[in-house]
């Protein structure tokens, strides 16, 4: 009559034995594993360059100094700028980002400005730069041009060190024999003899009936080695071509 007892109370102890890890355990093994975590669904934003064809083109902004200034993004790769006296070179896109060569007096190599494109359609351009001269809303214009022929009365070449620049000259609206710079344009030596620019200004800066000038300066630095006369330019979207011959700057 024993045996069944001592059946009984090893079974009791079998189920009401504690776990081998040292506590209570209720959870099942399938309770214990990780929880799967939640997968973000993956959401495809469209590019702020979907149309980068439309970068292409002559863009302005309201300028304090110059009344609006911008620049005129050749297909082609070559950059103009307009209101700003430095001399725009060229220009590339890496991303989404507008990455734009410019020339400065002071400066031997390009200074380079890369400008985040916020936003682009068939009128308006944002670029976003901190302290950029470029950075703004410019809106889509119509620019007017002029071309040149530059010649030297010297048969040397423009020099390595040296720099050709050409400028548009307009009257002020307020009247008088002073002229503003309305264009300008230039290039880095060595280069032979003749060279050809155009360059591109704001219509809007030219008084109604005004008479255009034009003239070519050779520097090194801020030194004006060689200077053309100026000359006379009808003042058009499509002015035609002006030949200019620079001189030697006779110093007393």
């Amino acid at each position: 009559m024993k045996r069944p007892f001592l059946a009984c109370l090893l079974t009791l102890l079998v189920f009401t034995a504690p776990s081998c890890s040292g506590g209570d355990e209720t959870e099942t093994v399938a309770e214990r594993k990780p929880a799967k975590e939640e997968e973000t669904p993956h959401v495809r934003v469209a590019p702020v360059l979907a149309r980068p064809d439309l970068l292409a083109g002559e863009w302005l902004q309201p300028a304090l100094e110059s009344g609006r200034a911008g620049m005129s993004i050749e297909p082609d790769g070559r950059l103009m700028l307009v209101g700003v006296m430095q001399v725009g070179v060229d220009w590339s896109l890496d991303g989404d980002v507008l990455v734009l060569r410019t020339l400065v007096a002071k400066t031997r190599e390009p200074s380079e400005s890369r400008l985040p494109v916020v936003h682009l359609d068939e009128n308006t351009l944002q670029l976003r730069g901190l302290s950029s001269d470029f950075a703004g809303t410019y809106s889509r214009a119509e620019l007017g041009r002029v071309t040149c022929t530059v010649a030297s009365s010297d048969t040397l070449p423009l020099g390595e060190n040296e720099r050709l620049y050409v400028r548009l000259y307009a009257p002020l609206a307020s009247g008088g024999a002073a002229k503003a710079v309305i264009g300008h344009h230039g290039m880095s030596g060595p280069a032979e003899w003749p060279v050809s620019l155009a360059l591109a200004y704001d219509p809007e800066a030219v008084p109604a009936g005004a008479q255009l000038e034009i003239e070519a300066v050779v520097n090194v630095g801020t030194q004006t080695l060689h200077r053309s006369p100026r000359a006379p330019v009808a003042a058009g979207e499509s002015a035609g071509g002006v030949s200019l011959v620079v001189e030697p700057v006779r110093r007393p």
